[in-house]
């Protein structure tokens, strides 16, 4: 019996003896001084103004009698103009064109002396005319917006007609006078109308406070989209048959804060720049947080437990923990094992982001220089890039579903969006793509770019 007790205790000590115990150096876990500089981006805002809408403005500020008069006893004329039908506009280029109907009363008449006898036949008379200027629109250095209207020329519509025999009425010159009496004031009139009601610089310095504001993206983390505006620069005037275009380029750093609504400072609205720009394409980047529990917790769900045979079946090794955390660039994988090697090994590699599975996986995943000499020593049945190859798989984060709901966000965000009483904001999400992954002390940083298209109504301006 004692024979059968010591061959138990024997064989026991035999099969431990066989278990290999190692004792690794983790790698240190740091991180370098990564300073994450926010992406400067640039917006190009196209302003769509509706002409109909400014040609309803003029025509509101321009109502009743517009000049008068009253003196006969200098060219033996009284003259009042008054506005006979809506003022209409047109553009080309930056220079908007208006023709001013205008309904014209004069009283004319002949005066003289016969014989020393004083006569006079006065008679009043009513005709309309057609005077068109021509408006160049620009900004002065403040974003205020600068005017200057000339006379082009008239037309008739309807000539007055006066029945005094000897009253011979020289149309060109009662014209010539209405144009010189009307032009400067009707072009002051435009000019006028125009610098009061048309207030740009308000727009801009509203919607430029405005991009200061965090803008919600989600909720489940709370997620904000920061833009912390620098430049704003316009482009030339264009126009067709319906609208007005100015666009406003807006340089800007993006970033996206996960947490409790960031603080802004607001900053002065920059002065008035030309530029050119292009169709309305917007560059921002956006960021996507994994911290290292998550990813730790996945890896978990699907390592922990696994069994891996090697040597033909005669050696064993299990997972039993996994944990993650970073050196420098690299992600390290932390692993505990039980079975024929038991202690912790270390795996590093380099997070990158694989566009075909939409997942962050490990690049040159191997074991760590001391983990790999000490298996070697001791366990160098491991086949080590058997063993690698094995858990490749699992040391990747799908962020698939992280892209697809910032995507939806942004799309949103962007979406017939007020953002004040006559700006409407309509955008487009084109692409989605991440461009590089960041390691800090809280996880993983996924620095992904959005690049669309946005444009911005300008509407109301009538209600002023």
């Amino acid at each position: 019996m004692n024979y059968y007790r010591l061959f138990a205790v024997a064989l026991l000590l035999n099969v431990f003896s066989c278990r290999t115990a190692i004792h690794t150096l983790a790698p240190e876990e740091k991180y370098e001084q990564v300073r994450y500089t926010p992406q400067e981006s640039l917006f190009s805002i196209p302003l769509h103004f509706s002409i109909q809408e400014m040609q309803t403005l003029v025509n509101k500020h321009t109502e009743g009698v517009l000049y008068e008069d009253k003196n006969i006893e200098d060219d033996n004329f009284m003259v009042k103009v008054s506005k006979n039908s809506p003022i209409t506009l047109s553009i080309t280029g930056n220079e908007v064109q208006f023709r001013v109907p205008l309904d014209v009363w004069l009283k004319g008449g002949a005066k003289g002396s016969t014989l020393g006898i004083s006569w006079g036949d006065f008679e009043e008379v009513n005709g309309s005319i057609a005077l068109t200027f021509r408006t160049k629109v620009d900004m002065d250095l403040f974003w205020n917006i600068s005017t200057k209207t000339r006379f082009v020329k008239y037309e008739w519509i309807k000539q007055p007609q006066f029945s005094i025999a000897l009253l011979n009425i020289p149309f060109k010159i009662v014209a010539d006078k209405l144009i010189r009496s009307q032009q400067e004031t009707i072009a002051a009139i435009i000019d006028e109308q125009v610098r009061k009601n048309v207030d740009t610089r308000t727009y801009l310095e509203t919607a430029w406070n405005y991009m200061h504001e965090p803008i919600a993206l989600g909720t489940d983390p709370s997620t904000w989209l920061t833009i912390k505006p620098k430049e704003l620069f316009l482009s030339p005037l264009t126009s067709d048959s319906k609208q007005l275009y100015l666009t406003v380029g807006l340089k800007a750093t993006t970033e996206t804060v996960l947490g409790s609504k960031p603080a802004f400072v607001k900053t002065n609205l920059p002065n008035y720049k030309v530029q050119s720009s292009n169709d309305g394409t917007y560059n921002l980047q956006l960021a996507i947080n994994i911290d290292y529990e998550h990813i730790t917790d996945m890896a978990s769900k699907y390592l922990v437990g696994q069994v891996y045979t090697f040597d033909g079946g005669k050696k064993k090794i299990t997972i039993n923990e996994v944990d993650f955390y970073g050196n420098e660039d690299q992600m390290v994988a932390s692993v505990l094992l039980s079975g024929d090697v038991t202690g912790r090994v270390y795996l590093k590699g380099y997070p990158v982001y694989d566009s075909i599975s939409r997942k962050i996986i490990f690049s040159k995943l191997d074991f760590d220089l001391d983990t790999k000499n000490k298996l070697h020593k001791s366990a160098n049945w491991l086949g080590h890039d058997v063993m690698v190859k094995k858990m490749a798989p699992y040391f990747s984060y799908y962020i698939g579903e992280h892209l697809d709901k910032a995507s939806a966000q942004v799309k949103e965000t962007l979406k017939h969006k007020q953002l004040h009483t006559n700006f409407v904001a309509e955008g487009s999400l084109e692409e989605l793509k991440p461009v590089d992954i960041i390691l800090t002390k809280e996880g993983l940083m996924a620095l992904v770019n959005a690049k669309g298209k946005i444009k911005l109504f300008v509407s109301g301006l009538d209600k002023y």
